[in-house]
Protein backbone atom coordinates (compact mmCIF):
# COMPACT_ATOMS: atom_id res chain seq x y z
CA UNK A 1 0.00 0.00 0.00
CA UNK A 2 1.33 3.43 -0.91
CA UNK A 3 2.35 5.70 1.94
CA UNK A 4 0.20 8.85 1.76
CA UNK A 5 1.96 10.64 4.57
CA UNK A 6 4.89 13.05 4.57
CA UNK A 7 8.26 11.64 5.61
CA UNK A 8 9.70 12.92 8.89
CA UNK A 9 12.24 15.09 7.05
CA UNK A 10 9.64 16.58 4.71
CA UNK A 11 7.29 17.20 7.62
CA UNK A 12 10.05 18.79 9.69
CA UNK A 13 10.98 21.13 6.83
CA UNK A 14 7.38 22.31 6.57
CA UNK A 15 7.05 22.72 10.34
CA UNK A 16 10.24 24.78 10.58
CA UNK A 17 9.22 27.15 7.79
CA UNK A 18 5.73 27.44 9.26
CA UNK A 19 7.11 28.25 12.71
CA UNK A 20 9.47 30.84 11.24
CA UNK A 21 6.54 32.45 9.44
CA UNK A 22 4.55 32.70 12.66
CA UNK A 23 7.48 34.18 14.56
CA UNK A 24 8.19 36.72 11.80
CA UNK A 25 4.52 37.72 11.77
CA UNK A 26 4.45 38.13 15.56
CA UNK A 27 7.57 40.33 15.36
CA UNK A 28 6.05 42.48 12.60
CA UNK A 29 2.71 42.83 14.40
CA UNK A 30 4.50 43.90 17.58
CA UNK A 31 6.38 46.57 15.59
CA UNK A 32 3.03 47.80 14.23
CA UNK A 33 1.57 48.22 17.74
CA UNK A 34 -0.42 45.00 18.05
CA UNK A 35 -0.19 42.67 21.07
CA UNK A 36 0.07 39.23 19.46
CA UNK A 37 0.17 35.83 21.18
CA UNK A 38 0.39 32.33 19.77
CA UNK A 39 -3.20 31.13 19.39
CA UNK A 40 -2.66 27.74 17.75
CA UNK A 41 -0.45 25.90 20.21
CA UNK A 42 2.79 24.73 18.63
CA UNK A 43 2.68 27.10 15.67
CA UNK A 44 5.91 28.82 16.77
CA UNK A 45 7.81 25.55 17.29
CA UNK A 46 8.54 22.31 15.51
CA UNK A 47 8.33 19.62 18.18
CA UNK A 48 7.05 16.40 16.56
CA UNK A 49 5.07 13.99 18.72
CA UNK A 50 5.76 10.66 17.09
CA UNK A 51 2.97 8.44 18.41
CA UNK A 52 0.37 10.53 20.21
CA UNK A 53 -1.14 12.68 17.46
CA UNK A 54 -3.03 15.68 18.84
CA UNK A 55 -5.87 16.87 16.60
CA UNK A 56 -6.35 20.36 17.97
CA UNK A 57 -9.06 22.90 17.22
CA UNK A 58 -8.38 24.48 13.83
CA UNK A 59 -7.76 28.14 14.60
CA UNK A 60 -5.56 30.91 13.18
CA UNK A 61 -1.98 30.91 14.46
CA UNK A 62 -1.99 34.31 16.16
CA UNK A 63 -4.40 36.39 18.24
CA UNK A 64 -4.03 40.09 19.07
CA UNK A 65 -5.05 40.60 22.71
CA UNK A 66 -5.69 44.32 22.19
CA UNK A 67 -7.90 44.20 19.10
CA UNK A 68 -9.22 40.62 18.93
CA UNK A 69 -7.92 40.27 15.36
CA UNK A 70 -6.63 36.85 14.34
CA UNK A 71 -3.84 36.01 11.90
CA UNK A 72 -3.13 32.80 9.98
CA UNK A 73 0.58 32.78 9.13
CA UNK A 74 2.04 31.10 6.07
CA UNK A 75 5.80 30.60 5.99
CA UNK A 76 6.88 29.64 2.46
CA UNK A 77 9.96 28.83 0.41
CA UNK A 78 8.38 30.26 -2.76
CA UNK A 79 6.34 33.42 -3.18
CA UNK A 80 2.62 32.67 -3.39
CA UNK A 81 -0.78 33.08 -1.78
CA UNK A 82 -2.07 29.59 -1.12
CA UNK A 83 -3.98 27.55 1.47
CA UNK A 84 -4.44 23.82 1.97
CA UNK A 85 -7.95 22.65 1.04
CA UNK A 86 -10.29 19.69 0.92
CA UNK A 87 -13.02 19.05 -1.63
CA UNK A 88 -14.66 16.39 0.53
CA UNK A 89 -14.26 17.35 4.17
CA UNK A 90 -16.00 20.62 5.14
CA UNK A 91 -13.88 20.81 8.29
CA UNK A 92 -10.72 20.96 6.16
CA UNK A 93 -11.72 23.54 3.53
CA UNK A 94 -9.25 26.40 3.25
CA UNK A 95 -11.27 28.88 5.34
CA UNK A 96 -12.77 26.51 7.92
CA UNK A 97 -13.27 28.26 11.27
CA UNK A 98 -12.13 31.63 9.93
CA UNK A 99 -13.86 35.02 10.09
CA UNK A 100 -14.04 37.65 7.37
CA UNK A 101 -11.87 39.98 9.45
CA UNK A 102 -9.12 37.38 9.95
CA UNK A 103 -5.91 38.05 8.04
CA UNK A 104 -3.43 35.70 6.38
CA UNK A 105 0.25 36.59 6.54
CA UNK A 106 2.76 35.39 3.94
CA UNK A 107 6.52 35.34 4.52
CA UNK A 108 9.17 33.76 2.27
CA UNK A 109 12.34 32.06 3.50
CA UNK A 110 15.41 30.46 1.99
CA UNK A 111 15.95 27.06 3.58
CA UNK A 112 19.34 25.33 3.55
CA UNK A 113 19.54 21.95 1.82
CA UNK A 114 21.89 20.76 4.57
CA UNK A 115 19.86 21.86 7.58
CA UNK A 116 16.08 22.40 7.64
CA UNK A 117 16.40 24.78 10.59
CA UNK A 118 18.87 27.05 8.77
CA UNK A 119 16.55 29.77 7.43
CA UNK A 120 16.86 33.27 6.03
CA UNK A 121 13.85 35.55 5.56
CA UNK A 122 13.89 36.88 1.99
CA UNK A 123 10.59 38.81 1.73
CA UNK A 124 8.50 41.34 3.61
CA UNK A 125 5.62 40.12 5.76
CA UNK A 126 2.51 40.37 3.57
CA UNK A 127 -1.08 40.54 4.85
CA UNK A 128 -4.27 39.49 3.00
CA UNK A 129 -7.80 39.63 4.43
CA UNK A 130 -9.91 36.48 4.46
CA UNK A 131 -12.92 38.44 3.17
CA UNK A 132 -10.95 39.42 0.04
CA UNK A 133 -9.75 35.84 -0.41
CA UNK A 134 -13.31 34.54 -0.12
CA UNK A 135 -14.52 37.05 -2.70
CA UNK A 136 -11.82 35.95 -5.17
CA UNK A 137 -12.58 32.29 -4.46
CA UNK A 138 -16.31 32.82 -5.07
CA UNK A 139 -15.62 34.61 -8.37
CA UNK A 140 -13.29 31.78 -9.48
CA UNK A 141 -10.21 34.00 -9.57
CA UNK A 142 -8.21 31.11 -8.10
CA UNK A 143 -6.75 27.79 -9.16
CA UNK A 144 -6.91 24.49 -7.27
CA UNK A 145 -3.89 22.22 -7.55
CA UNK A 146 -3.58 18.49 -6.96
CA UNK A 147 -0.64 17.02 -5.01
CA UNK A 148 2.44 16.13 -7.00
CA UNK A 149 2.94 12.82 -5.20
CA UNK A 150 2.22 10.75 -2.12
CA UNK A 151 5.00 12.61 -0.25
CA UNK A 152 2.66 15.61 0.01
CA UNK A 153 0.09 13.68 2.02
CA UNK A 154 -2.59 13.81 -0.72
CA UNK A 155 -3.01 17.53 -0.04
CA UNK A 156 -4.65 19.90 -2.49
CA UNK A 157 -4.20 23.66 -2.43
CA UNK A 158 -6.06 26.80 -3.46
CA UNK A 159 -3.83 29.40 -5.15
CA UNK A 160 -4.67 33.10 -5.50
CA UNK A 161 -2.54 34.19 -8.50
CA UNK A 162 0.06 36.86 -7.81
CA UNK A 163 3.42 38.17 -9.03
CA UNK A 164 6.47 39.42 -7.14
CA UNK A 165 9.64 41.44 -7.58
CA UNK A 166 12.75 39.41 -8.34
CA UNK A 167 14.95 41.83 -6.40
CA UNK A 168 14.88 45.21 -4.70
CA UNK A 169 13.60 47.61 -7.35
CA UNK A 170 11.88 50.87 -8.18
CA UNK A 171 8.47 50.72 -9.84
CA UNK A 172 8.83 52.62 -13.11
CA UNK A 173 5.57 51.79 -14.93
CA UNK A 174 2.09 50.77 -13.81
CA UNK A 175 -0.65 50.54 -16.43
CA UNK A 176 -3.61 48.36 -17.32
CA UNK A 177 -1.50 45.59 -18.82
CA UNK A 178 1.84 45.54 -17.02
CA UNK A 179 4.15 46.64 -14.23
CA UNK A 180 7.78 47.48 -14.98
CA UNK A 181 10.53 47.43 -12.37
CA UNK A 182 14.04 48.86 -12.43
CA UNK A 183 16.35 46.96 -10.07
CA UNK A 184 18.38 49.07 -7.61
CA UNK A 185 21.43 47.03 -8.65
CA UNK A 186 20.97 48.17 -12.27
CA UNK A 187 20.39 44.58 -13.32
CA UNK A 188 17.97 43.56 -16.05
CA UNK A 189 14.55 45.27 -16.01
CA UNK A 190 11.59 43.17 -14.89
CA UNK A 191 8.20 43.37 -16.60
CA UNK A 192 5.11 41.69 -15.13
CA UNK A 193 2.10 41.03 -17.34
CA UNK A 194 -1.17 41.38 -15.46
CA UNK A 195 -3.36 39.18 -17.66
CA UNK A 196 -3.35 35.45 -16.83
CA UNK A 197 -5.19 32.38 -18.09
CA UNK A 198 -5.98 33.81 -21.53
CA UNK A 199 -7.55 36.86 -19.94
CA UNK A 200 -9.73 34.98 -17.44
CA UNK A 201 -7.69 36.28 -14.51
CA UNK A 202 -6.40 39.84 -14.20
CA UNK A 203 -3.87 40.71 -11.53
CA UNK A 204 -4.36 44.06 -9.82
CA UNK A 205 -1.31 46.25 -9.12
CA UNK A 206 -0.43 46.51 -5.42
CA UNK A 207 2.12 49.27 -6.01
CA UNK A 208 2.33 52.66 -7.73
CA UNK A 209 4.97 54.34 -9.84
CA UNK A 210 7.94 55.52 -7.82
CA UNK A 211 7.53 52.91 -5.05
CA UNK A 212 10.60 51.02 -3.87
CA UNK A 213 9.85 47.32 -3.43
CA UNK A 214 11.81 44.52 -1.79
CA UNK A 215 12.93 41.23 -3.32
CA UNK A 216 10.05 38.72 -3.30
CA UNK A 217 7.50 41.42 -2.46
CA UNK A 218 4.09 40.69 -3.98
CA UNK A 219 3.35 43.62 -6.31
CA UNK A 220 0.33 42.30 -8.24
CA UNK A 221 -2.43 39.93 -7.17
CA UNK A 222 -6.10 39.00 -7.53
CA UNK A 223 -6.54 40.16 -3.91
CA UNK A 224 -5.30 43.29 -2.10
CA UNK A 225 -1.95 42.67 -0.37
CA UNK A 226 -0.54 44.87 2.41
CA UNK A 227 2.91 45.13 3.98
CA UNK A 228 1.69 47.32 6.83
CA UNK A 229 -1.49 47.52 8.93
CA UNK A 230 -3.15 50.09 11.15
CA UNK A 231 -4.33 48.92 14.57
CA UNK A 232 -8.12 49.17 14.93
CA UNK A 233 -9.58 50.42 18.25
CA UNK A 234 -8.87 48.13 21.24
CA UNK A 235 -11.47 45.75 22.66
CA UNK A 236 -12.18 44.98 26.32
CA UNK A 237 -12.64 41.87 28.43
CA UNK A 238 -16.36 41.79 27.58
CA UNK A 239 -15.50 41.26 23.90
CA UNK A 240 -13.91 37.91 24.71
CA UNK A 241 -16.51 36.97 27.34
CA UNK A 242 -19.22 37.40 24.69
CA UNK A 243 -17.37 35.03 22.35
CA UNK A 244 -17.15 32.29 24.98
CA UNK A 245 -20.74 31.40 24.07
CA UNK A 246 -20.29 31.61 20.29
CA UNK A 247 -21.57 28.71 18.17
CA UNK A 248 -18.19 28.82 16.40
CA UNK A 249 -15.74 26.45 18.10
CA UNK A 250 -12.66 28.44 17.06
CA UNK A 251 -14.21 31.62 18.55
CA UNK A 252 -14.79 29.93 21.93
CA UNK A 253 -11.27 28.52 21.93
CA UNK A 254 -9.69 31.90 21.12
CA UNK A 255 -11.82 33.68 23.73
CA UNK A 256 -10.84 31.22 26.47
CA UNK A 257 -7.16 31.62 25.61
CA UNK A 258 -7.38 35.42 25.50
CA UNK A 259 -9.05 35.57 28.91
CA UNK A 260 -5.98 33.93 30.44
CA UNK A 261 -4.37 37.34 29.82
CA UNK A 262 -7.31 39.76 29.67
CA UNK A 263 -9.61 38.94 32.57
CA UNK A 264 -10.54 36.96 35.62
CA UNK A 265 -13.00 38.74 37.93
CA UNK A 266 -15.63 39.43 35.27
CA UNK A 267 -14.87 36.30 33.26
CA UNK A 268 -14.62 33.83 36.16
CA UNK A 269 -18.20 32.52 36.09
CA UNK A 270 -18.21 32.28 32.28
CA UNK A 271 -14.97 30.31 32.25
CA UNK A 272 -16.29 27.98 34.93
CA UNK A 273 -19.41 27.42 32.83
CA UNK A 274 -17.22 26.26 29.91
CA UNK A 275 -15.40 23.62 31.96
CA UNK A 276 -18.67 22.37 33.49
CA UNK A 277 -20.41 22.04 30.12
CA UNK A 278 -20.06 18.33 29.27
CA UNK A 279 -20.88 19.05 25.62
CA UNK A 280 -18.00 21.52 25.28
CA UNK A 281 -14.91 20.56 23.28
CA UNK A 282 -12.13 19.28 25.54
CA UNK A 283 -9.61 21.76 24.14
CA UNK A 284 -11.88 24.73 24.90
CA UNK A 285 -12.37 23.31 28.41
CA UNK A 286 -8.60 23.06 28.88
CA UNK A 287 -8.05 26.67 27.81
CA UNK A 288 -10.82 27.82 30.13
CA UNK A 289 -9.32 25.80 32.99
CA UNK A 290 -5.87 27.28 32.32
CA UNK A 291 -7.37 30.80 32.28
CA UNK A 292 -8.66 30.08 35.79
CA UNK A 293 -5.59 28.23 37.05
CA UNK A 294 -3.18 31.09 36.25
CA UNK A 295 -5.08 33.04 38.92
CA UNK A 296 -4.88 30.00 41.24
CA UNK A 297 -8.60 29.34 40.94
CA UNK A 298 -9.38 25.94 42.52
CA UNK A 299 -11.91 24.92 39.85
CA UNK A 300 -9.37 25.44 37.11
CA UNK A 301 -6.74 23.38 38.90
CA UNK A 302 -9.25 20.64 39.77
CA UNK A 303 -10.19 20.23 36.11
CA UNK A 304 -6.55 20.02 35.00
CA UNK A 305 -5.56 17.58 37.74
CA UNK A 306 -8.53 15.34 37.09
CA UNK A 307 -7.62 15.08 33.40
CA UNK A 308 -4.04 14.11 34.17
CA UNK A 309 -4.93 11.63 36.92
CA UNK A 310 -7.72 9.83 35.04
CA UNK A 311 -7.24 6.45 33.32
CA UNK A 312 -6.85 6.35 29.55
CA UNK A 313 -10.29 4.76 29.21
CA UNK A 314 -11.77 7.92 30.72
CA UNK A 315 -9.42 10.53 29.23
CA UNK A 316 -7.61 9.43 26.01
CA UNK A 317 -3.87 10.01 25.59
CA UNK A 318 -4.32 12.92 23.15
CA UNK A 319 -6.08 15.26 25.62
CA UNK A 320 -3.80 14.03 28.42
CA UNK A 321 -0.74 15.10 26.44
CA UNK A 322 -2.40 18.43 25.64
CA UNK A 323 -3.10 18.86 29.36
CA UNK A 324 0.59 18.28 30.06
CA UNK A 325 1.50 21.00 27.56
CA UNK A 326 -1.14 23.41 28.91
CA UNK A 327 0.12 22.79 32.45
CA UNK A 328 3.66 23.65 31.38
CA UNK A 329 2.47 27.12 30.33
CA UNK A 330 1.28 27.94 33.88
CA UNK A 331 4.22 29.27 35.87
CA UNK A 332 3.70 27.96 39.41
CA UNK A 333 4.98 25.38 41.88
CA UNK A 334 1.67 23.53 41.57
CA UNK A 335 2.12 23.01 37.82
CA UNK A 336 5.71 21.87 38.36
CA UNK A 337 4.66 19.32 40.99
CA UNK A 338 1.96 17.99 38.68
CA UNK A 339 4.40 17.53 35.79
CA UNK A 340 6.92 15.78 38.05
CA UNK A 341 4.13 13.48 39.22
CA UNK A 342 3.45 12.42 35.63
CA UNK A 343 7.15 12.04 34.86
CA UNK A 344 7.81 9.76 37.84
CA UNK A 345 4.82 7.48 37.26
CA UNK A 346 6.22 4.40 35.49
CA UNK A 347 2.69 3.16 34.83
CA UNK A 348 1.96 6.10 32.52
CA UNK A 349 2.43 6.00 28.75
CA UNK A 350 6.09 6.62 27.86
CA UNK A 351 5.33 9.44 25.43
CA UNK A 352 3.15 11.12 28.05
CA UNK A 353 6.07 10.96 30.49
CA UNK A 354 8.39 12.26 27.76
CA UNK A 355 5.95 15.12 27.26
CA UNK A 356 6.16 15.94 30.97
CA UNK A 357 9.98 15.88 30.79
CA UNK A 358 9.92 18.16 27.72
CA UNK A 359 7.44 20.51 29.43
Amino acid sequence: MANNFKSDESFLRKLVVGAAGTKATITKLTELGFKPIELERGSTGYKIWKRIKIKRVRVPDILCLNTGLRFESRGKTKVGISMSHSLKNPKRVWDAGMRDDDLVSIVVFEQSDDSPIDLKRVSPVHFVSVSDMRAAFASEQVSITQPKGVEEGSEIRVLWPCASANQKSIVTTVDASKISLTPISLARLQTIRLSRGNGKILLKPQVKEGDTVEANQIIASVVPVYTTLTCPPPVGEDYFIDRLSSVNLSERYAAAKALRYRGYNNAKTFLEARIKDTDEDIYVQLEAAAALAVYDDPEGWEFIENKLRSPVLTVPLEPQLETVIVTSEISSERSERLLIEVLKDNARDNELRAGAAWA
